[in-house]
């Protein structure tokens, strides 16, 4: 007869061993897998996120470049002034509160923007008596320049909001 078929100690740790090595490896996968899937799918949502409200920024910051530039071309129905300007400025606070919330951005960044546009609208002249015979809002060449002067002032308030959001980590 042979030799019986006996398993020793010593070859019963190697193989509990491999075991427990090859069971560590699986385990180390799937826990790496898991690692680079939740990062990359929040790199991901940050990036949606950021990307969302950049695109909002850059929109507003559109929205207020047509409604200048219509006012200079007068093109604009003195009657909307106001209610374009209110509309803009509660999309730009309501955009801006979320931003402060996420970004930790001041959430009154546009806010002297804002009021000195509207003030400056508001004050002219020319869009004053538009307003009285019901026409579209033509301003003078003075105004037309005290205007870009006001762009000109807070052009750079929307880059500095991009870049800001784009800093965050």
């Amino acid at each position: 007869m042979g030799t019986p078929c006996c398993i020793t100690f010593d070859q019963w740790l190697s193989i509990i061993g491999l075991i427990l090595s090859f069971v560590g490896i699986i385990v180390s996968a799937i826990i790496a897998v898991w690692v680079v899937r939740v990062i990359q799918n929040r790199l991901t949502d940050t990036r949606v996120i950021k990307d969302y409200f950049i695109d909002e920024i850059r929109d507003i910051r559109n929205q207020y470049r047509c409604f200048i530039n219509d006012l200079m071309k007068g093109a604009v129905e003195t009657r909307t002034i106001v209610s374009t300007c209110k509309l803009l400025n509660i999309r730009t606070s309501d955009l801006m509160r979320s931003a402060c919330s996420k970004f930790k951005i001041d959430e009154k960044t546009f806010a002297d923007y804002h009021y000195d546009l509207l003030l400056f609208i508001t004050d002219c002249d020319s869009v004053i008596e538009s307003y009285k015979n019901d026409e579209k809002a033509v301003i003078s060449q003075v105004e037309k320049v005290e205007l870009i002067s006001i762009q000109q002032k807070y052009a750079h308030l929307f880059n500095d909001v991009i870049l800001k959001i784009n800093d965050q980590p």
